[in-house]
């Protein structure tokens, strides 16, 4: 369950920072380029409640990872970890 969650709030939040750097892509062409592209990149970012949800997916993400880091019965990782 609580690797599901996890999945889920790295996936939104994963989504926000790709938006992100896209729109730092293009603002590496031209300001117009990215004011165009912006409506497109982060505007569904900016309602109110998806604001809400993306702030919910952080504060979730970071007490997950620090459970999942807790719960752990030796911090040696494996091999398939390190990548």
């Amino acid at each position: 369950m609580l690797l599901k969650l996890h999945l889920i709030n790295e996936l939104i939040l994963f989504a926000f920072v790709t938006c992100h750097i896209i729109s730092h892509i293009f603002v590496l062409y031209s300001i117009e380029l990215m004011d165009d592209a912006h409506v497109y990149l982060l505007g569904s970012w900016r309602y109110p409640s998806v604001n809400i949800l993306l702030v919910i997916a952080v504060i979730t993400h970071i007490f997950l990872a620090l459970k999942l880091i807790f719960i752990r019965r030796t911090y040696k990782l494996a091999n398939w970890q390190w990548l």
